[in-house]
């Protein structure tokens, strides 16, 4: 009897232990080799689109398009990271949809935009560096909120280095 019992025990934890990595994101690093950053991106997510042909980006979609993540690179045109963040306040929408900024944040090489965007939250971290910006943009379903607060967590670790690889 009790190797019944050890063994159900043991398919349990096994159970939890396997769905507990199978909830752990992979990754791939894009590299953008025109404006010098790297991002890695959820594969199981984000499927890559057709690359620009100047290069300054890559924007990638969920399978069912509920999931959108844009990364792109340009030069600052003498901009400052506070004007930049600034005309982003200004515009206040992405793609003719009225963004509703709750949370903002400048420190000294970046800023962070984040909200709603429609029935989404969006997320928006924009850097300079060698007069160069440096951004990334997410955008998700809010039932996925805590999800993406993980991967978020994982993506801006090293953005917009390449120091991992």
């Amino acid at each position: 009897m009790k190797t019944y019992a050890q063994v159900t025990i043991l398919l349990i934890l096994s159970t939890f232990f396997f769905r507990d990595i199978q909830a752990q994101e992979r990754y791939k690093t894009y590299q953008n080799v025109r404006f010098e950053f790297c991002l890695d991106v959820p594969y199981q997510i984000f499927e890559a689109q057709r690359p620009p042909e100047n290069g300054d980006g890559l924007r990638f979609l969920s399978r069912y398009g509920e999931s959108l993540l844009i990364t792109h690179g340009g030069h600052s045109l003498g901009k400052s990271l506070k004007q930049e963040m600034e005309f982003e306040l200004e515009t206040g929408d992405f793609r003719d949809r009225k963004r509703e900024i709750t949370y903002e944040r400048i420190a000294e090489d970046f800023f962070i935009l984040s909200g709603y965007v429609g029935e989404k939250i969006f997320y928006q971290r924009t850097h300079l560096e060698n007069k160069i910006f440096k951004s990334l943009y997410l955008e998700y379903p809010k039932a996925e909120k805590e999800r993406f607060n993980e991967i978020i967590s994982h993506m801006v670790k090293n953005f917009p280095n390449c120091s991992s690889n």
